[in-house]
């Protein structure tokens, strides 16, 4: 394979990583806020509706972030430790 071959299917790879991850965020966030509202004592719409409007975004932005940071990092240690090293030894070790 040449460089560019594995650049792509590396980045394509992490494409359907970042979905995942987008996808799980977001059902354990609706999960949640639905479990909260369950919970309440007034009527489910409305306990969802207060939620979602008066809930603080910036700590679950953050973590979100957090994660794609940490995505994006090691799939550029993965690159970097695959075109460091000799082909054959990468394929060896996994």
């Amino acid at each position: 394979m040449t460089e560019n071959q594995m650049k792509k299917m590396i980045y394509s790879e992490s494409k359907i990583l970042f979905k995942i991850t987008c996808v799980a965020y977001l059902l354990v966030f609706a999960l949640v806020v639905a479990v909260r509202s369950y919970r309440s004592h007034f009527d489910f719409g409305f306990a969802v509706k207060e939620i979602i409007l008066h809930l603080n975004y910036i700590p679950i932005v953050l973590i979100f972030a957090v994660m794609v940071v940490g995505v994006l990092l090691a799939i550029r240690s993965s690159i970097q430790t695959i075109f460091s090293e000799d082909l054959n030894n990468v394929i060896r070790e996994i």
